[in-house]
């Protein structure tokens, strides 16, 4: 598949998608090189978190879990690098949504998680740190949203 992950600006088409699910495209989507539909600046732009976690993301990855998901409607993957897990999750579809995903599913639950999440609008983004309850990541996810986390 030939799809290049965050774009952030609506200069040329206004997009349907958050600034989470762009995000979380670039662990959803696996290619040997990663590079973003936007300007250097747009992505600088974003909160320095963000910068962060696009930085750090690798393009390699040694393990891949499909989590969840259904064609159309949402898709949660986790892949890892070395000890590191990556988890991302994107909504297909125009409503806001709660999903519970089974992290044992993982071989390992991690005591918190600390995820990239949409904020207020679909341009807002926020990092939060979430504990699993019963081995289960409990999320809302926006309209056409996202996120992304990590752990070790």
């Amino acid at each position: 598949m030939d799809y290049t992950p965050g774009g952030y600006s609506n200069n040329t088409y206004d997009h349907l998608t958050t600034y989470g699910f762009e995000l979380a495209l670039t662990v959803i989507l696996e290619t040997g090189i990663m590079h973003h539909a936007d300007t250097p600046g747009q992505t600088l732009g974003l909160p320095p978190y963000a910068v962060d976690f696009l930085k750090n993301v690798p393009v390699v990855w040694e393990e891949t879990k499909f989590l969840a998901g259904y064609p159309g409607k949402d898709v949660v993957i986790a892949r890892k690098n070395g000890k590191r897990w990556y988890i991302a999750g994107v909504n297909g579809e125009n409503m806001e949504k709660e999903l519970s995903i089974d992290l044992a599913r993982l071989g390992t639950v991690p005591a918190n998680i600390v995820l990239i999440i949409d904020g207020d609008g679909p341009r807002d983004l926020q990092s939060t740190e979430i504990s699993p309850v019963d081995g289960k990541l409990n999320i809302r996810l926006q309209p056409y949203g996202g996120f992304t986390g990590s752990w070790e």
